[in-house]
């Protein structure tokens, strides 16, 4: 038998929780544009062939993990980019492995920001080749 796999995407910020609707029909939910946001980061997950995606305000409001920088990517409802990181561990426990590939994607992406993209695509390149297991890579 093979595992059940999901993806989830992870954003911060304030939701409305609760029950909503009518005395006929209550559901308990949540809304708001984080629940959104968090909603589209799950959805491309599929197109980077990772299971976890973040946003960057949880990057910011978590210092004990690993992340590596994944895309900067339009979101619908958001007029600026979303910049989205993959969670790779929690950072005492990660191996040094995990943190060289958070660098170096961190690294790559950096030279992708700066318009730097034929640096970029070779230290992309040269990742692929490193960890051939890695799905994100290729997939950018």
């Amino acid at each position: 038998t093979c595992p059940a796999w999901t993806r989830y995407g992870v954003h911060t910020g304030q939701v409305l929780a609760g029950n909503f609707g009518s005395e006929q029909r209550l559901s308990y939910t949540v809304l708001g544009d984080a629940v959104n946001l968090a909603s589209r980061l799950e959805g491309l997950g599929k197109h980077y062939g990772l299971y976890a995606l973040t946003s960057a305000d949880v990057v910011q409001a978590v210092d004990d993990c690993v992340f590596r920088a994944v895309d900067c990517v339009a979101v619908k409802g958001r007029v600026q980019g979303v910049v989205v990181h993959e969670p790779m561990g929690i950072k005492k426990d990660a191996e040094a492995e995990t943190c060289e590939r958070a660098t170096a994607t961190n690294d790559a992406f950096q030279l992708y920001l700066e318009r730097r993209f034929s640096e970029a695509k070779k230290a992309y390149t040269s990742m692929h080749l490193r960890w051939p297991g890695d799905t994100l890579a290729p997939n950018l």
